[in-house]
């Protein structure tokens, strides 16, 4: 009885799964022929399943597709010439032999393929090529309420005099697997179009596609764009977006993806966000992209948001604003990620922060960018920027100021980072602040910054500036003219700092601090003596030649995410802190107030021994004491197990 019941489950098992595969029409000749000829053409098979009814009478007609569930045509290899486009009404699964052998060919005269309302598709191991339409998507239309699923195939050599050159989707779901896109053009979306449409895409790749307007590869609009494990290279946009270009609420993720060698004559060489849109980006990679405007390879604007996570953007370049990113009226936000070696023909090496945006990176390089007048590593206009455990280096802001960091305008707050090797022409090294600006560094090493014509080879404080150091190290920086360290000219301005370094900088007047009045040490700090710096009584100097005899060590890994000057055993800086006003942590994340005794001054903190030197506080003994316990403990496990006395 049991073994009865199984066999019938079994059986009504089959049954479901036979009507599921629906019919299967199998076409067997490349001619774009309907006649009753014996013969079933890929048209007459498309008819035969839109229609439910055989092509003809003749033997090897195809057979009536089934109108309760999904047809399969399947195809064999060659070339299919079409005369006119192949109109797909009812659910249907086209399967070819490979992308590479079975083809249909537009002939560059007629759209493909057109996906009626409510239809579904699924296109397998095929060759969509060369299909031309004044209209939209040239190889593929595709309309309300449709999926759309792309196996394995090639679109190619598709053109649009309007949008969508390979696929154009239009309230629908579009899905591509292991495909690829190449040498598609439209107006906008040269491969896809995204009209209020969801679309995913898995192991395909985008390569030479091109538009006339937006988005070389990909136009989404009022849509979801979600890419991962793909590729995108190569593609063009006549105006912005050379691989991507996302528009009015729309949101695109891109997880393991590289964007390379895009272009965009306009703006974002690789990607434009613009209106409201989200970008998200993981593990992925942006290289050589370029922009004839700004945004070498992102540019966002108007209320978008750019999240980086575990991403590089490296290489690109822009002719004007923002040689990796451009971000204007919009959010970045970055995570263990890099912006290095970009390149601008005007403002903002690395990336340009422009009114009313902002951006917060952590864990973050930015090293190797190049502006070709301000801001090296980023340019900020009027525009708050937050940087945490984040390497600005080696940038250069060739004919202007500021080869880190260029800020006209916003707060700016640096913490456990390092500003080093950084470089500019005319002033501010390492950091150039002007107009309305509160500056915080804390925890933070500013080092080897240069001034080639001009003052400042740390900071240079400009108009109307309020700027505090925190256990900041402002050593080994110099400037051709005043204050290698700090440079502040305006009486408008106000800096203080307390347990911090400046000292061993050089300049030709004023190594360490150019500085007019309203500047204020808040005391337990170490200053080049005579330099410039301001002093009060719990600070403590030393001269230029003892910074690093006596003082610290040279630029390391001395553990944590950044670089760090380590301070050496029993200098001045040693235990010599304010605890009161210490950060909990030093640059690299290490406790601060090692052993009870007081904080370093400086961005680093030593971790003492328990026979350190240096003042503040007891507690040296600590280790003595436990290894006392430990002793006691021992010999009392020993007292317990000791065996009875004999009598």
């Amino acid at each position: 009885m049991v073994f009865q019941k199984i066999t019938h489950a079994l059986l009504l098992l089959m049954l479901s799964l036979a009507v599921a595969h629906g019919a299967t029409l199998t076409v067997t000749t490349t001619s774009d022929t309907t006649a009753n000829d014996g013969e079933c053409s890929l048209r007459e098979a498309i008819s035969s399943a839109n229609s439910n009814t055989a092509s003809g009478a003749a033997n090897g007609e195809c057979p009536a597709g089934d109108s309760a569930t999904t047809d399969r045509v399947v195809l064999p290899a060659g070339t299919f010439n079409l005369s006119s486009t192949l109109t797909i009404a009812e659910d249907l699964v086209l399967q070819g032999v490979s992308k590479t052998d079975t083809v249909l060919d537009g002939g560059n005269s007629v759209r493909v393929l057109n996906l009626g309302s409510g239809a579904d598709l699924e296109v397998v191991q095929l060759r969509v090529a060369n299909g031309s339409t004044a209209s939209l998507g040239a190889g593929l239309y595709a309309t309300t309420n449709s999926v759309v699923t792309i196996r394995d195939s090639q679109f190619s050599g598709n053109a649009s005099a309007n949008t969508g050159g390979g696929i154009f989707s239009n309230y629908a779901f579009l899905n591509v697997y292991d495909s690829t896109f190449t040498n598609n053009s439209g107006s906008s979306g040269g491969a896809i179009y995204g009209d209020y449409s969801t679309v995913t895409i898995r192991g395909s790749s985008f390569s030479g596609n091109s538009t006339s307007s937006n988005g070389g590869a990909i136009y989404s609009e009022y849509g979801l764009l979600d890419i991962k494990e793909s590729s995108l290279t190569s593609n063009t946009a006549s105006s912005d977006g050379g691989a991507i270009f996302t528009y009015d609420y729309g949101v695109t993720e891109l997880d393991d993806v590289t964007l390379t060698s895009n272009t965009a004559s306009g703006d974002g060489g690789a990607v434009h966000m613009e209106s409201y849109s989200l970008l998200t980006v993981r593990n992925s990679q942006f290289g050589n992209n370029s922009a004839g405007s700004e945004g070498g390879a992102i540019f966002a604007y108007y209320s978008a948001t750019v999240d980086l996570v575990n991403t590089s953007v490296s290489d690109n370049e822009a002719s004007s604003h923002g040689g990796g990113l451009y971000i204007q009226e919009a959010t970045l936000i970055t995570l263990n990620s890099q912006i290095d070696n970009n390149t601008s023909g005007d403002d903002g090496g690395g990336f340009y922060l422009d009114y009313p945006a902002s951006a917060t990176l952590t864990n973050t390089s930015l090293m190797g960018n190049t502006a070709a007048d301000g801001g090296g590593g980023v340019y900020v206009y009027y525009a708050p920027l937050t940087l945490f455990n984040v390497s600005i280096a080696d940038n250069t802001a060739t004919a202007g100021s500021g080869g880190g960091i260029y800020n006209a305008g916003g707060p700016l707050r640096i913490e456990q980072s390092i500003m080093r090797d950084n470089g500019a022409e005319s002033g501010g090294g390492g950091i150039y602040v002007e107009d309305q600006v509160s500056l915080i560094l804390t925890n933070t090493t500013v080092s080897g910054n240069s001034v080639n014509s001009g003052d400042g080879g740390g900071l240079y404080l400009d108009s109307n500036i309020q700027a505090e150091l925190r256990s900041v190290t402002l050593v080994d920086n110099s400037a051709s003219g005043s204050g290698g360290g700090v440079y502040k000219d305006d009486t408008g301005s106000l800096l203080a700092y307390n347990n911090s370094i400046i000292a061993g900088n050089t300049a030709t007047s004023d190594a360490d601090c150019a500085i007019e009045e309203n500047t204020l040490s808040r005391g337990f700090n170490v200053l080049g003596n005579g330099t410039g710096c301001p002093t009060q009584a719990s600070d403590q100097s030393i001269n230029a030649p003892a910074v690093f005899d006596e003082l610290l060590g040279p630029l390391a890994g001395n553990g944590g995410p950044t670089l760090t000057h380590a301070l050496i055993a029993g200098s001045i800086g040693d235990n010599a802190g304010d605890n009161d006003n210490c950060p909990d942590v030093d640059q690299r994340g290490t406790q601060r107030q090692q052993n009870g005794r007081n904080c370093d001054i400086g961005a680093y903190e030593r971790v003492n021994s328990s026979s350190s030197s240096g003042g503040g506080g007891s507690g040296g003994g600590m280790s003595w004491w436990l290894a006392m316990l430990g002793a006691l403990l021992v010999f009392g496990r020993k007292a317990a197990v000791r065996p009875p006395v004999q009598s």
